[in-house]
């Protein structure tokens, strides 16, 4: 009988290496006289799928080609997609010799599995479907039998069945409730990732808003997030910052709300001390932030032209203006009501106190 080309391809899990190494060499090398060069399986060096060529489409490509294709079924490989991609394409071709591995009953095989007549590598029929399936490698390969050969390797096989099922890769198996936290991790971590999505895009487009602006409020408006809630909090912790780094004066903070509110602020008694001597006062107008009136009544105004002031003031104006806005959404009002137990008024010392104070 002619030998006919063409590799016989073998179908297994990475993870069963081992196991199917010891079945090329003993039932197809020793046991049918096959060509070691014309076995393929992908997990053997120098047989497999060369370098730079795409693992999946190859493996399909290998196993639609071949003239038989034996699939080493194990529970690992029913949980490959690569397996079941070379699976489909030898049924396609009808070249398809299935064999279960010790350790995977018939039951747990998938719908068209089970359906077929497969031959169990450990059980007690396994000498009959060995002998099946080397007269096929035979047959399709133009081969030459070798029977004493073969009965050696087959029942040398038979006897070692259960050492060589040591070598068959293991399966994960995972608790319901362990798949749950994975599961609630997962969730998580892509709840997360969305929310950096989000902030990702806001950033591009503030970027664009921010190289588009000509003007310095412009600049300002561009550099505010998009959620009316962060527009607030990132204008408020710019001047609580800028407050407490530089540990502006209760007394000058003060002064500023009066000075951007348009109130005249005159020295209130509260700041007297037994004496009738007002040191907050007098000590920030001596630090250059204020100036008090000689005569009664003694008006406090800011110094706009002290660096923290004129500072202070960059920052505190557009906050006063976007606080003052009657486009606020009810949920932002509700949201500050909630927040500080007060109304939305840039006015309010207790508002300053709760929002802007260090």
């Amino acid at each position: 009988m002619a030998k006919k080309t063409g590799k016989l391809f073998i179908s297994h899990a990475g993870n069963d290496e081992e196991y199917v190494t010891k079945f090329v060499e003993k039932i197809l090398r020793l046991g049918c006289g096959f060509p070691r060069e014309q076995v393929f399986y992908s997990s053997q060096r120098g047989t497999g799928i060369a370098s730079g060529l795409d693992l999946f489409t190859e493996m399909r490509k290998e196993a639609a080609a071949s003239p038989l294709v034996i699939a080493i079924v194990s529970p690992t490989y029913l949980t490959r997609p690569t397996c079941l991609a070379e699976m489909g394409a030898a049924w396609a071709q009808q070249t398809f010799l299935p064999v279960l591995t010790p350790g995977l009953p018939r039951e747990d095989l998938p719908g068209p599995l089970k359906a077929m007549l497969i031959g169990e590598l450990d059980d007690v029929a396994a000498g009959k479907y060995l002998d099946e399936m080397h007269d096929r490698v035979i047959k399709a390969f133009g081969l030459t039998a070798n029977t004493a050969d073969w009965n050696l390797q087959r029942d040398s096989w038979l006897v070692n069945a259960a050492k060589y099922e040591e070598l068959l890769g293991t399966v994960e198996t995972y608790s319901a409730e362990h798949v749950a936290k994975i599961e609630g991790e997962l969730d998580q971590k892509t709840e997360r990732y969305n929310h950096l999505l989000e902030k990702f895009t806001e950033l591009e487009e503030r970027y664009a808003e921010l190289y588009e602006a000509k003007t310095q409020k412009q600049i300002a408006a561009a550099a505010l997030p998009k959620d009316e809630i962060e527009q607030f909090k990132h204008l408020a912790d710019a001047i609580a910052k800028h407050f407490q780094e530089h540990r502006i004066p209760r007394c000058v903070i003060t002064a500023i709300r009066c000075h951007v509110s348009h109130f005249e602020l005159v020295v209130p008694d509260r700041f007297r001390d037994v004496d009738g001597v007002i040191p907050e006062f007098e000590d920030a107008e001596q630090r250059g932030y204020l100036s008090i009136d000689v005569d009664p009544p003694l008006v406090v105004t800011v110094n706009q032209k002290h660096p923290q002031i004129r500072k202070a003031l960059e920052l505190v104006d557009p906050f006063v203006e976007w606080m003052n806005s009657p486009d606020h959404s009810d949920n932002f009002t509700k949201w500050f009501e909630t927040e500080f137990n007060l109304p939305v008024d840039p006015r309010s010392s207790d508002v300053w106190d709760a929002v802007l104070r260090p």
